[in-house]
């Protein structure tokens, strides 16, 4: 038997809901999350990408609750 991992993201923001994850990905990449004040907002994953000043950059992504 092969495994084969896929990933995702490099990181992934997990937490309870109204607390802040798409609002931190909107602000720390250029990804135009879906952000409402109401709980259940973000229903699929949403990505983004974080460019470092030293040219290394990662994944990011909002997962749903």
């Amino acid at each position: 038997m092969r495994l084969e991992l896929k990933l995702l993201a490099d990181v992934g923001l997990v937490g309870f809901p109204s607390v802040g994850k798409s609002t931190l990905l909107a602000a720390i990449t250029s990804a135009k999350p879906k952000i409402g004040d109401y709980h259940f907002t973000t229903l699929s994953p949403n990505l983004g990408m974080v460019r470092l000043n030293d040219g290394r950059d990662f994944a990011v992504a909002d997962l749903p609750g």
